[in-house]
């Protein structure tokens, strides 16, 4: 779907390259002045053992302390002691995954010199045979604990999407996308790993790590874009950055198609695929729609 890298699609990768030190300065300065701005300075943070979340507890920890940021860690596995229990029917592939997950959250945790609260959610769900279902229940209910243990901790909870992530629905609507804050709200997945291989308490073991969206095809949890636009976070951040940053989405809209992207080296179909699952996952990003039985001119400050 993607045609070879032209100068033109260079530039914006060029233009996707952070300065580090100054992000982080920004989104630390950012989250303490918000957090401590809204009530409670402390926050709880779902700790998966990815990337995204040990970066917004790594930036979390700087804002408010160690003390203020508790990680969670409820795994949709039986847990015994500190080591999850493979259930009847699940491959040993996946439990393999699941383990080291689980394991690079407590590693994460123990880097970042913040406590880890583990409590197995095996026994609140109904599992069935639809993988979409169980992991989108799953992730609705392991949030709705998040809120809770907040509430009792007199924290917020902090989010940990990334901007890549929210553009085109890869979160659990009503679920990942319900939080009070996030740090990576604002950063192309790229950028995030630009920021966390600046940092060194976030260890390499899991800035190495290869993404994973969770709810895709069985056996491609390490791939997530391949199944849906045959490329990885490199090819389809340039062209969320064009659409988005650059007035592309618009000019798309009104012509039906943006010529200039084929400079940029994208495809027709590569453009059309993006867009769709963008425009199709939009509500996930939406306030919820409240229905006026008013009518309301078009240019009212509502």
């Amino acid at each position: 779907m993607l045609t070879r890298i032209s100068s033109m699609r260079r530039q914006l990768i060029k233009r996707l390259e952070i300065v580090p030190a100054d992000v982080r300065k920004t989104l630390v300065n950012n989250t303490r002045e918000k957090i401590k701005g809204v009530g409670p300075g402390r926050v709880v943070v779902g700790l998966s053992g990815g990337v995204d979340s040990t970066l917004a507890a790594t930036i979390a920890r700087q804002a408010l302390g160690s003390s203020n940021v508790i990680g969670l860690n409820f795994p949709s596995l039986p847990v015994e002691g500190d080591e999850l229990v493979r259930p009847d029917g699940m491959n040993e592939a996946e439990f393999e995954k699941r383990e080291f997950d689980f394991a690079c959250a407590k590693l994460a945790a123990t880097s970042l010199g913040i406590d880890l609260v583990v409590r197995s959610i095996y026994d609140d769900i109904y599992h069935s045979a639809d993988r979409i279902e169980d992991g989108t229940f799953t992730g609705r209910l392991r949030n709705a604990w998040f809120w809770r243990y907040a509430y009792r901790e007199k924290a917020w909870v902090l989010g940990t999407l990334n901007r890549t992530e929210r553009l085109l629905g890869f979160t659990v609507h009503g679920g990942y996308n319900v939080y009070a804050i996030n740090p990576n709200g604002m950063l192309f997945k790229t950028q995030l790993w630009q920021l966390a291989r600046s940092i060194d308490e976030i260890p390499d073991q899991i800035k190495n790590r290869a993404a994973s969206t969770g709810l895709l095809k069985p056996g491609e949890h390490d791939i997530p874009l391949s199944s849906s636009f045959g490329c990885d976070y490199a090819d389809v951040d340039p062209l969320l950055y064009l659409l988005f940053e650059m007035g592309g989405y618009h000019r798309y809209l009104s012509r039906g198609y943006f010529p200039a992207l084929g400079r940029y080296g994208f495809s027709q179909e590569f453009v059309k695929a993006v867009i769709d699952r963008y425009e199709g996952s939009r509500f996930k990003n939406r306030v919820p729609i409240n229905l006026s039985f008013k009518t309301i001119p078009e240019d009212a400050d509502t």
